[in-house]
């Protein structure tokens, strides 16, 4: 069937489908024509994917529930997640009835910091430490690995780490020519998608994709892309990443606070890999 049935029996909307499928918990049939057919299978997934986004369950530990032939580890950390919400709604309401009955706000903040400290994930302290946007950014590129908490003294030095580059980062500048391409909506479902698949099984995925690759290599040898805004902005972006030590510092302090995090690292790498041996031209 296509989507829009699948869609019909499953209460979810076309947008949800397509994210589950961008986020390789279902892997639907595509046809010549570049339609998408869910079968009994994707179907299944997809009510279960619905049934756990009802309980709250996060996307990634629902990719490990799917994926895990002993799901109830994770089913048991889901709880004890769930558990941590609870108890810091508790303490939530406590503060803040007594602060409505006459409690000094100014006395008593460091006192509600200290305890709070143990019920925040790694990125709900990012976006407090980084209100705005750039917290934002953390939250939206990283969060599927930010659910975690700091345990071990490694975790609290690198997390130390992170605050410290980020807080120190200096603003990016961009020409004003350059601006209007930060401003064009981009869904990154699509990309999303063939990157996760490239992964899960890289051989294929260079097999299958000798024309794409070889389009793809002749356009960024091309004088157009050379001459291009986008291509500028690249260059401007990787520039300032070097020099202020994004792969160095925040990437290899972001796989000790996040073992999801290093574990996509490595597959990431191995694609990488297998992919420059196929094609050394992009070296």
């Amino acid at each position: 069937m296509f989507i829009k049935e699948a869609c019909a029996k499953t209460g979810l909307t076309k947008k949800a489908i397509e994210y589950y499928e961008a986020c390789g918990l279902i892997r639907p049939k595509h046809e010549e024509n570049g339609y998408r057919i869910y079968g009994d299978a994707e179907l299944s997934v997809l009510e279960q994917i619905s049934a756990l986004r009802t309980l709250d369950v996060s996307v990634s530990d629902i990719k490990v529930i799917l994926m895990s032939s002993d799901s109830n580890k994770t089913f048991a950390d889901c709880r004890r997640k769930l558990d941590a919400k609870i108890a810091k709604a508790e303490l939530q309401s406590k503060w803040l009835e007594e602060l409505a009955s006459g409690l000094s706000l100014e006395t008593s903040s460091e006192a509600i910091r200290s305890a709070f400290a143990a019920y925040d994930t790694i990125g709900e302290g990012l976006e407090c430490a980084f209100p705005g946007s750039l917290g934002a950014f953390m939250s939206w590129h990283f969060g599927q690995f930010l659910g975690g908490k700091i345990e071990t003294d490694e975790q609290k030095k690198a997390y130390q780490n992170i605050v410290r580059w980020l807080d120190d980062l200096p603003e990016m500048t961009i020409p004003d020519e350059l601006l209007p391409l930060l401003e064009i909506p981009i869904d990154t479902s699509k990309a999303t998608e063939a990157l996760n698949t490239a992964m899960d099984n890289p051989e294929k995925w260079i097999r299958d994709s000798g024309k794409m690759i070889e389009s793809y290599r002749k356009f960024l040898n091309s004088a157009e892309y050379a001459a291009s805004p986008a291509c500028r902005l690249k260059e401007l972006l990787i520039e300032f990443q070097r020099q202020n030590g994004y792969e160095e510092v925040f990437l290899a302090n972001m796989e000790i606070i996040s073992p999801a995090y290093r574990e996509y690292r490595r597959k990431l790498r191995e694609a990488n890999e297998m992919f420059l041996n196929a094609h050394p031209e992009f070296t």
